[in-house]
């Protein structure tokens, strides 16, 4: 059975990662002593971090590759395009998979982002919609019996050849380097914004935070207000009625003040903007180990991610009636 490239870089993630275990020698802890040269400028509303560069959304990536690889399998016999999908749907299933939560070590930028004012607004603690990313689609189409035996039949090394091309075109992974460096990139982000939150500074600030939001009469919080932003939502409001999927029902308006109240706090105490630094110092030096990785990645995902985008709305059939 062929698996779909959308699948196979899932898995392809998995095994860098695994990889990477091999550069701490014995299990001996690295100093930390790699300055490293930030590929972002520092914009707390942007949420932006220094090895932000090295990473790719995969999601839309892995589908603008099966897009423009199309006209190379049609000459080797196969007329079969992926089906429709967004953008925004991709990048919110990779928000929703990629996630500490699931075990990934290495877990999508999104999940180390605090919740935005316009977020709170719109969808209170949930997570993005779904909408757009097609998975019954894609299940459909990566699972056709017809599909994968056509596949099956083609001349040895054709669908590489034709995987490879599409990769050149759009300046995505070749070699495996961009996707190692960033995994690293993800997972010292991860681990950054996680540690930042004992920074005395942001715990003095998180203090200030749980005040606000107390005197902000808000009303009860199922659970208790925790010590600090990273406890919302509560397990209790999680347990109850915290969903991923906006469209699987509509927000309380009580979630929604809360969450509102809640960066409100964060930013009127300066808890967000001592988080920021904090995290953000943390990134400036890593071992020589994970240098060596990000060395060997590009610096410049942007751009790629750019030709990605690029591409899916050129190519991208239109949505047919009544998927999401």
């Amino acid at each position: 059975m062929r698996i779909t490239e959308r699948a196979a870089k899932t898995g392809t993630l998995v095994l860098v990662v695994a990889g990477l275990g091999g550069a701490v020698l014995h299990g001996l802890p690295e100093p930390v002593d790699h300055a490293v040269r930030p590929t972002t400028t520092k914009d707390v509303a942007a949420w932006t971090m220094p090895l932000d560069g090295y990473v790719l959304a995969s999601g839309p990536a892995s589908y603008a590759e099966n897009l423009v690889e199309q006209p190379c399998l049609r000459a080797a016999g196969i007329d079969d395009p992926p089906p429709w999908a967004t953008i925004a749907g991709l990048r919110a299933e990779d928000a929703t998979i990629e996630t500490a939560d699931r075990g990934n070590p290495a877990p999508s930028l999104a999940e180390t982002r605090p919740l935005s004012a316009d977020e709170a607004a719109a969808r209170g603690y949930r997570g993005p919609s779904l909408a757009g990313a097609n998975n019954e689609g894609f299940r459909q189409w990566g699972s056709s019996t017809e599909r994968n035996a056509a596949f099956a039949a083609l001349p040895a090394g054709t669908a590489e050849r034709c995987i490879r091309e599409a990769r050149a075109a759009l300046g995505t992974d070749v070699d495996g380097a961009e996707q190692a460096a960033a995994q690293v990139a993800q997972r010292l982000t991860y681990l950054a914004a996680v540690a930042a939150r004992s920074d005395p500074a942001v715990v003095a600030a998180a203090a200030e935070w749980r005040s606000c939001l107390t005197d902000a009469s808000v009303g009860p919080v199922s659970g208790g207000l925790p010590d600090d932003p990273s406890g919302l939502p509560t397990a209790s409001m999680r347990a109850v009625d915290w969903v991923t999927d906006l469209d699987d029902e509509d927000v309380p308006r009580a979630e929604v003040r809360l969450a509102q109240q809640d960066v409100a706090c964060q930013q009127s105490t300066g808890y967000r903007q001592a988080l920021y630094d904090a995290e953000w110092r943390r990134l400036l030096r890593v071992t020589g180990s994970d240098a060596a990785v990000l060395a060997a990645g590009s610096r410049d995902q942007a751009a790629v991610d750019r030709r990605v985008e690029a591409a899916i709305r050129r190519l991208a059939p239109e949505a047919p009636t009544g998927v999401r």
